[in-house]
């Protein structure tokens, strides 16, 4: 398990005047900013979520980005398996965010966490639910539901499950 050595404070403001800090010092910037500062994006089923901006920052965090923080009693090197894996699955082709930094150190803001590139698109079905005139698109959403949605999801699976193990196995073990 993870030790924590402070209190979490998941508010977003507070989240990104020490992710800015941090990432300050790790990378002997000191001019970064935030374009955009930290947004909360959702509450994951285990992790805090928010969307942020960089400005004047190394390649690997120029464009929009996501915060990924762990909770207490995350595994122990959860965020670098997850980034690990993330990073495999982006560089064979499937379509997930790349994570250029993962920090298992929880004194920086409170927890483990990740950053990650931010995957243009949004949640369609819900965006939708959530809208006006939901029950007009019924005939719409139902068609997502039953049939679009299952085929994509079906598709990345099988991609997923057609990959070689092997590479993704030698890169955890390093």
């Amino acid at each position: 398990m993870a030790r924590i050595t402070k209190e979490f404070d998941p508010d977003p403001q507070a989240i990104g005047a020490r992710l800015l800090r941090h990432l300050q010092s790790e990378h002997a910037c000191p001019s970064l900013a935030f374009r955009a500062p930290p947004a909360m994006m959702s509450l994951g089923l285990e992790t805090w979520v928010y969307a942020f901006e960089l400005e004047g920052a190394p390649e690997a965090f120029s464009g929009p980005a996501v915060l990924r923080v762990f909770p207490a009693n995350a595994r122990d090197r959860q965020a670098t398996f997850e980034a690990t894996v993330q990073n495999h699955l982006a560089s064979v082709g499937l379509p997930v965010p790349r994570v250029p930094f993962a920090c298992e150190d929880p004194v920086p803001i409170g927890r483990p966490f990740l950053l990650m590139e931010h995957m243009p698109g949004q949640m369609q079905l819900i965006a939708a639910l959530a809208g006006k005139h939901v029950l007009l698109r019924a005939p719409e959403l139902l068609a997502d539901a039953l049939v679009r949605m299952p085929r994509q999801l079906a598709d990345a699976q099988r991609r997923l499950h057609a990959l070689d193990a092997a590479p993704l196995r030698a890169r955890l073990e390093e």
